[in-house]
């Protein structure tokens, strides 16, 4: 408007935002220069105080960035260039904040990390793949690139952290700090997905209005603000430093307990629910996708698969006392009593039921009960009897894409199945590899997982094969039948059997690594195939 600084009452709308970031940007230019120059000063690591350049030279480039965006109209890609590194920037500065900080300069617990990969490398990863989700929003955002590439990184991302949770539980389970930045890690990632649900539901609803709605710029700007995550682990591999500190040396906190309870709902499972239910609540819907909708019946089924897991730790809190893995979950290490677990149970159970009764209907909340009914009245006490608990406990794992299809079409026809029998089969690999790891521990539990009693895994991995063949079939049936396309056909094909392929490779070879490999090319697999499926709905 031809002035440095000018009058407010000039500025409107989208002018007052501009206005807004620039003072903004200038007074991060100040504090980051004395950042730096404070590091220069006080700060003995040389590394750090490179990183306090880094980060002065990041803000002037951005600078540079955001006004080439205006000069040249948000031609190209200067947008989304300039989004992107904001994240570079913003990463620097955290990274001072945390290098700098107390808790990490003084000396803290070690912790040995002898997995495969290790820690290090998946949280590199996680970052790596995550970043590339921020460049395709971005690109979304700003240059109408289509979504469906978001959407596969969206599903890529929920394999890295479901992967790096898995192995930050099953290597670090005594760690109080990396617990807890596990389930930073879920929590965030299940927002981040609603939150880009609602704002793409946003973005077509108000796809007509003449200026930008409030609800779709919220949302987005929300969104795009979670995408700024940071996350680290410190780690020593030498055994001799090995050090774990425990919730039992010290006094319980209000942050433990609340921790404990949001451990007794199983986030790893919850977010398989989640991403099966919408799978099947997409797939099911015809014409327009009512997002609101889905999301509803999404969270109805959590709440329900949530207290599923918590009355799954009540009657199990006896059995977890002697299995590794899960001695510290939160009624074994007296972090929550068995009341309060129960309550927790009974209550999220019965308010998902009913929560999914108002979204859905009789059919959906039926299936759901059914489902919680099933895992814990059948499931869960044959277990300690029969082999034959993972055939039976597999029905109520493939029930939550039924629901979504439910909830979507008020009906349970073939698609519904279809969705049901490829969960079903999946269930095989994936738990048989996870028995195979943990036989040991299940024995000391008393646990007749077919491993237990298999000794040498011929009976074991023969199922793992065969079920992983079968599943080939059942993923292709829906190209066939015509719920997705050509796309899908293949697609489905190439990941279908390069699952086929592990499975062979791990039986050649029964060790528990090729095991654990296997566990995670089945958690990749699911989120792939339906990821495809999704994009390559046809029209109905």
């Amino acid at each position: 408007h031809g002035a440095l600084v000018p009058p407010l009452s000039s500025l409107q709308g989208g002018d007052l935002f501009e206005f807004s970031h620039r003072v903004f940007a200038g007074g991060l230019g100040l504090l980051t220069l004395a950042l730096a120059a404070l590091l220069r000063v006080k700060e003995k690591r040389p590394w750090l105080r490179w990183l306090g350049l880094i980060a002065v030279l990041g803000v002037a480039v951005q600078a540079i960035l955001g006004g080439q965006v205006v000069i040249r109209l948000l031609h190209y890609w200067l947008p989304v260039i300039h989004a992107c590194f904001a994240q570079i920037v913003f990463g620097a500065a955290v990274g001072i904040a945390m290098f700098t900080n107390k808790w990490w300069v003084s000396e803290q617990p070690q912790l040995e990390d002898s997995g495969t990969p290790p820690i290090h490398s998946l949280a590199i990863l996680n970052a790596a793949a995550i970043y590339v989700q921020v460049i395709l929003g971005a690109g979304f955002r700003h240059k109408e690139i289509p979504i469906w590439p978001h959407m596969a990184g969206a599903m890529l991302v929920l394999g890295m952290v479901i992967w790096t949770a898995v192995a930050l539980r099953k290597r670090f389970a005594q760690s109080r700090e990396l617990s807890r930045a596990r389930i930073l890690l879920h929590s965030i990632f299940g927002a981040q997905f609603l939150l880009g649900l609602a704002a793409y539901w946003s973005r077509l609803t108000t796809a007509d209005a003449p200026q930008p709605m409030p609800v779709m710029v919220t949302l987005t700007v929300i969104h795009t603000a979670g995408s700024a995550r940071k996350r680290s682990c410190r780690y020593n591999a030498a055994a001799s430093d090995y050090r774990m500190s425990t919730a039992r040396s010290t006094e319980l906190t209000l942050s433990a307990r609340a921790n404990g309870y949001v451990a007794l709902t199983k986030p790893d499972v919850s977010f398989l629910v989640l991403m099966t239910t919408a799978a099947g609540y997409y797939m099911g819907a015809r014409g327009p996708v009512g997002w609101l909708h889905m999301l509803h019946a999404v969270f109805g089924t959590m709440l329900i698969a949530a207290g599923t897991a918590a009355l799954n730790h009540y009657i199990e809190r006896q059995s977890d006392r002697y299995m590794r893995r899960t001695a510290l979950r939160p009624l074994p290490s007296g972090v929550l009593q068995p009341r309060e677990a129960l309550i927790f149970g009974v209550a999220l159970a019965i308010a998902g039921a009913v929560d999914l009764y108002a979204a859905a209907g009789a059919l959906a909340s039926g299936l759901g009960v059914a489902t919680c009914l099933s895992y814990l009245l059948a499931y869960t006490p044959l277990k300690k009897r029969t082999v034959w608990a993972t055939f039976v406990g597999a029905f109520p794992g493939a029930i939550p894409p039924m629901i979504g299809w439910v909830a979507a079409t008020g009906s349970l026809d073939r698609g519904a199945w279809l969705l049901f029998g490829i969960l079903f089969l999946w269930q095989f690999p994936h738990f048989h590899a996870i028995s195979w790891m943990y036989r040991e521990d299940y024995a000391r539990a008393g646990i007749m997982m077919l491993p237990v009693v298999d000794r040498e895994g011929t009976r074991t991995f023969r199922q793992i094969i065969l079920y992983a063949v079968a599943l080939v079939g059942m993923s292709l049936l829906p190209a066939i039948l015509g719920l997705a396309g050509v796309m899908y056909f293949f697609g489905a094909l190439v990941i279908s059997t390069a699952l086929v392929q592990v499975c062979l490779w791990a039986a050649s070879n029964k060790t528990n690594a090729r095991a654990k490999w296997l566990m995670h090319a089945t958690v990749v697999h699911i989120p792939l195939l339906l990821g495809l499926m999704v994009y390559d709905k046809l029209p109905r």
